[in-house]
């Protein structure tokens, strides 16, 4: 989790974790005006690529058979999660937000 006066950037994994609640516990203020942008880890080969030279121990889920392909801009190729467990995913992400920042609004999904 990072704090950053314009951002709060959240890993999904740690929104139930005790210390998670105390530090959003402390933070009343920010919860009024508070906008999430929730954004699923997607990937194409080249940034597979640099991401595993640059990290070689990286432990994100960079198994392309598990995933959908989807064409972006200009029609690269990029690795999603199937619909499915994208909608899951974004399920459970949202109820922590409502449950932890009630007020707060989700602007952005993808």
């Amino acid at each position: 989790m990072l704090y950053h006066p314009e951002r709060l950037l959240i890993d999904a994994r740690v929104l139930n974790l005790p210390v998670t609640r105390r530090v959003m516990a402390n933070l009343p203020d920010l919860h009024r005006e508070l906008t999430f942008e929730l954004i699923s880890h997607r990937f194409s080969a080249k940034a597979k690529q640099i991401i595993l030279e640059r990290f070689p121990r990286c432990r994100l889920d960079l198994d392309e058979a598990s995933r959908q392909i989807k064409y972006g801009r200009y029609g690269r190729k990029k690795f999603v999660y199937p619909a499915g467990e994208f909608n899951q995913l974004m399920y459970e992400v949202r109820a922590s937000i409502e449950r932890f920042f009630p007020a707060a609004k989700v602007e952005y999904q993808v």
